[in-house]
């Protein structure tokens, strides 16, 4: 009888444009996760979300697109960006 030891890690990604109050319940699903036996680890991502589009760096615009902020304002990209600020 082979004795194997499997890993099980868990990763749960939400967008940065998630409510404040979902991000707390997905991190308390985490916590819980992580007290089951059988999971080894939970890792909660936020992902960077442009504000606007919805897009991020893993799912860029097409034709692509870059991050115009990062000064803690809403997360927009520069498809969704005007000189006179984000479009409608």
């Amino acid at each position: 009888m082979n004795d194997h030891t499997v890993s099980v890690t868990i990763t749960i990604q939400v967008p940065s444009t998630a409510p404040e109050d979902l991000i707390s319940r997905v991190t308390a699903l985490g916590a819980d996760l992580g007290a089951h036996r059988a999971i080894d680890q939970v890792l909660l991502e936020i992902v960077r979300t442009c504000h606007a589009c919805g897009c991020t760096d893993e799912r860029a615009c097409f034709g692509g697109c870059w991050w115009v902020n990062d000064d803690g304002a809403p997360d927009l990209c520069s498809s969704c960006s005007t000189d006179d600020g984000p479009r409608q």
